[in-house]
């Protein structure tokens, strides 16, 4: 077997129990020359929970609230037990969150400036008053900015947390080129109050689920992070969430030690590489 040495084990009982899927945070231990003779597929936890809830998202959904009301040591609510699966599948675990939270179906998650009227969008407000408290208008200006970085890149650096890191945007314009935004903000379930999500999608004048197979790879996110002034800027762009870990913003729901306090800087990529988002 042809995986990381210390992972053969892993390996060898899945194709010994006749495994179809093998679910592991370590992806990269495992090649795909190493599994594909044996009929195996290997994925990261993320895309596993996705694909269990697109089969059946009522039982999914009733499966976390069972799991969170039968923990006592500590007691736990469904968000702060999604606040901790947000480590390793934060999309999965703040879409589910919204769901159960504001119970907006995935279908509603539509362009905002393809499917609705500008003057009938939330974008209308965001653009033309531009409020840095509000993680819509900065991600919606950002993107304005972005369109037009060759006269506003000076707009497009202040709403940016780090822009060195961003190295002349262009993958990012890349990315976002075939995408539209729109108007749902996902506060993150393991940082709601510092962390914030805001999503692109292809450009097309129809409703789509937020878990099938086209949104997750060709769609994107933006990752928002609050300032200490309670402005907001733009941390990050990826085919998926981050968790606040990843950030290093301080969650809500610790697990103990010491809470970090200063956002990191990244490399302006949140989630998969852009190569990984087409």
């Amino acid at each position: 077997m042809t995986c990381d040495a210390k992972d053969r084990h892993v390996l060898a009982a899945a194709v010994a129990a006749g495994a179809d899927l093998l679910v592991t945070v370590n992806l990269k231990d495992f090649p795909e020359s190493s599994y594909q003779q044996y009929g195996l597929e290997v994925i990261d936890p993320e895309t596993f929970l996705s694909r269990l809830n697109v089969h059946d998202e009522e039982a999914c959904i009733k499966a976390l609230n069972t799991d969170a009301g039968r923990r006592r040591n500590p007691p736990m609510t469904t968000a702060h037990l999604l606040a901790q699966r947000a480590s390793h599948a934060p999309t999965f675990a703040n879409n589910v969150h919204q769901r159960i939270q504001g119970g907006v179906g995935p279908e509603s998650d539509v362009p905002a400036l393809v499917a609705a009227e500008l003057e009938s969008s939330p974008m209308h407000r965001a653009l033309t008053a531009p409020d840095l408290q509000d993680p819509l208008s900065v991600a919606a200006n950002w993107w304005k900015a972005l369109l037009g970085r060759d006269q506003l890149l000076d707009i497009l650096d202040s709403l940016t947390f780090h822009p060195p890191a961003w190295h002349g945007y262009q993958w990012a314009a890349d990315l976002l080129d075939d995408k539209s935004i729109a108007t749902k903000v996902y506060y993150a379930v393991d940082a709601p109050d510092d962390l914030a999500f805001v999503r692109f999608v292809p450009e097309i004048a129809q409703s789509s689920r937020v878990f099938a197979d086209y949104t997750v790879t060709r769609g994107a996110y933006l990752t928002m992070v609050r300032l200490p002034d309670n402005t907001w800027r733009v941390w990050g762009l990826g085919g998926s969430m981050v968790s606040a870990k990843d950030v290093g913003v301080p969650p809500a729901f610790p697990h103990g030690g010491h809470r970090r306090a200063r956002v990191n800087a990244g490399n302006g990529r949140a989630g998969p590489s852009p190569g990984a988002a087409k």
